[in-house]
């Protein structure tokens, strides 16, 4: 599933924020937040099995992240395509959002149900394989789960009206950022009247309302705070969960790189 929530051009110091959550199966391989030895370098984590990634971004400042699309009654194709690793193939190109997703128009037909949102320093990108949705996002704050962008979904307006009050214009403190992993860390289930009617029985959308998902085969392994400020300046922070261990944290830091003419 996944839980996107993003501040676009909103904050002072801040161009770029991004609060996530990675929900997926317990059992699947996995690697933590880190520095790629690519060109240029992307940070991010890392599917072994595909190679790709959730949620990156590289040293020039391109951005990308997925979430899952679930609807009730979804039409079948032969999946070719991996997500993660159209991510990837963004991050490593020349391309500007709007430039990439025109030419991968086949290859995202060809992914499981999605949600991808690509940017750089100057534009920001939603894209939906099953909408087959393109849209630039205007500044603002932007939320997102497994359905469409900015649905008024209970944890995607919790979370929009949450970090507005929370940053407002000045910088962040090492206390508020662990503030903003407390909160999507919440697993609180949302009332029934506010959930989605999507076709699915009220039982899954309630089990899948949290923020933070946790059920004995699937749930949320990690959350992560991305913040770029004016300077060009990038804190990643992954905090990565197991069942009945403590949390761990990781930090990379690093100043976003212009490329130079010919590169």
């Amino acid at each position: 599933m996944s839980f996107l929530s993003i501040a676009w051009q909103h904050f002072a110091h801040y161009p770029l924020v991004v609060l996530y959550n990675r929900d997926e199966f317990r059992d699947r391989p996995s690697e933590p937040l880190q520095r790629w030895q690519t060109r240029p370098v992307i940070y991010g984590g890392k599917d072994p099995k595909s190679q790709g990634t959730w949620l990156a971004i590289s040293e020039t400042g391109k951005f990308a992240a997925l979430t899952d699309f679930h609807h009730a009654h979804p039409t079948p194709h032969e999946v070719t395509q991996s997500r993660g690793k159209l991510l990837m193939d963004y991050l490593k190109s020349d391309l500007d959002p709007d430039s990439f997703l025109r030419r991968t128009i086949h290859e995202r037909q060809k992914t499981h149900p999605c949600n991808l949102i690509l940017g750089d320093r100057h534009s920001l990108y939603y894209s939906c394989s099953v909408s087959r949705a393109e849209e630039s996002l205007s500044p603002g704050i932007h939320s997102i789960s497994d359905y469409f962008m900015d649905t008024p979904m209970p944890k995607c307006q919790y979370m929009k009206k949450a970090l507005g009050k929370r940053l407002q214009d000045e910088r962040l403190s090492e206390k508020e950022r662990e503030e903003l992993f407390e909160l999507l860390a919440r697993p609180m289930r949302f009332p029934e009247q506010d959930l989605p009617h999507r076709g699915f029985d009220p039982s899954y959308e309630s089990e899948m309302s949290p923020l933070f998902i946790h059920q004995e085969h699937y749930g949320t392994l990690s959350s992560a705070l991305i913040t770029v400020d004016n300077a060009g300046h990038v804190c990643f922070s992954e905090r990565n969960y197991q069942p009945g261990l403590p949390h761990k944290t990781h930090t990379l830091e690093f100043d976003i790189q212009t490329p130079l003419a010919g590169d």
